[in-house]
């Protein structure tokens, strides 16, 4: 028995009910049914993203319980859960092929450092793979933001303006940035103005959930 079977969850993580895997077959049916590809997009980005794509809505509590659940303990099970929805994203008619490189919105310095992983990390990585483009850390952030959650859309672009860095020059890369989720875009929008600072053309973003 493996490291990652003796950690595996005996009960789904949203209804609690014995399950083998990260959601019992009753909660992995009613989030295929919120999973929709295509009701999630935002085609004039936000910000100084060029365009937007998440894998569900925010505002359901299912897929929000199951980010929250990410988020604190970067479970595997979750993660391949999520790579799934994504692979399904990535292939669809109308997501860009231009793409060159693939980051990710890094999380600060101390967030990392508590939690020991960085899940937009994970993701992108498994991003790049779906999309067979190269992955590549553009961006590091500093370690001083407040949390985001609390704050108003106003207070968020002010809160994370200023804590990305980028030192890598860019020539006119097109860039898929990868988050886990998006609510003002204030933080993916951040991120993209840096990176076109650095000198990419483009930067489309997926993200797991969307508010």
């Amino acid at each position: 028995m493996g490291i990652w079977d003796s950690l595996a969850p005996l009960h789904c993580v949203i209804c609690r009910e014995a399950s083998e895997s990260v959601l019992c077959p009753s909660c992995r049916r009613r989030l295929d049914a919120l999973f929709d590809p295509r009701a999630f997009r935002c085609s004039g980005g936000n910000g100084y993203a060029d365009s937007m794509f998440a894998l569900f809505h925010y505002g359901d509590s299912l897929p929000r319980d199951l980010v929250l659940d990410l988020k604190s303990t970067g479970y595997r099970d979750s993660l391949e859960l999520f790579y799934g929805y994504m692979e399904r994203v990535v292939a669809c008619d109308d997501f860009p092929r231009e793409i060159d490189l693939v980051t990710f919105c890094p999380r600060t310095v101390f967030a990392r450092s508590a939690r020991g992983f960085d899940q937009s990390e994970k993701l992108a990585r498994e991003a790049a793979r779906a999309v067979n483009r190269p992955f590549a850390v553009l961006l590091s952030r500093s370690g001083y933001a407040r949390t985001q959650h609390k704050l108003s859309g106003a207070r968020r672009e002010e809160n994370v303006k200023g804590t990305f860095f980028g030192e890598q020059k860019l020539m006119g890369e097109n860039i898929l940035l990868v988050d886990d989720v998006v609510t003002t875009g204030a933080t993916a929008s951040e991120a993209a103005r840096v990176l076109k600072g650095m000198g990419a053309m483009r930067v489309f973003v997926l993200c797991l959930a969307h508010d």
